[in-house]
């Protein structure tokens, strides 16, 4: 089994891709390349906007979750067919339901709580712990160093050892 190749008969680029787009991240994996897709980040998008129009009383339809998705990232791009395409794939994992014959979505809530948390775990957690991977500490450690720090710090170092490992080895973008 070769470095390219993951247990399970999978390639490591399809394993860490998700890794590529949640931290803009772009690896060389023997001899492909995995970058960051504007649709690997619209789903994230997709999500937030599904988030941000819960409160709708009556619920949201395809064309305002469209309109929404374009607000917040800045282009015109995101068709209502796209909408279209992300709302039924967040209805296949029960984030949303379109209740009856309905042409309006809603977000239950506890379906509103597991986006907030995977947006969060995003920013939060993975983002930062990527960002950490693809370059290096540069400069003096901090002098007091709390919990998280050390936390973060472990992660990242781990992180570049199972890279490493997986003969994953992280670019850093042209200056």
């Amino acid at each position: 089994m070769g470095l390219d190749r993951a247990p399970g008969g999978k390639t490591i680029r399809h394993k860490l891709a998700w890794l590529a787009a949640v931290g803009e991240l772009i690896m060389v994996v023997g001899r492909h390349h995995a970058a960051a897709k504007p649709h690997a980040l619209g789903s994230f998008t997709a999500l937030a906007a599904a988030l941000a129009l819960t409160p709708a009383p009556h619920g949201f339809t395809v064309a305002e979750h469209a309109a929404r998705v374009c607000a917040m990232t800045g282009q015109a791009g995101y068709t209502i067919r796209q909408a279209a395409y992300d709302l039924r794939k967040l209805r296949g994992k029960n984030l949303i339901t379109k209740p009856g014959r309905s042409r309006r979505y809603h977000v239950p809530p506890q379906a509103a709580r597991t986006i907030a948390s995977l947006l969060a775990l995003r920013d939060q957690v993975i983002g930062p712990i990527l960002a950490g991977v693809r370059s290096p500490r540069m400069g003096r450690k901090p002098a007091v160093w709390t919990r998280v720090d050390r936390d973060y710090e472990t992660l990242r170092i781990g992180m570049q050892t199972l890279f490493h490992d997986l003969g994953v080895t992280p670019v850093t973008p042209a200056a």
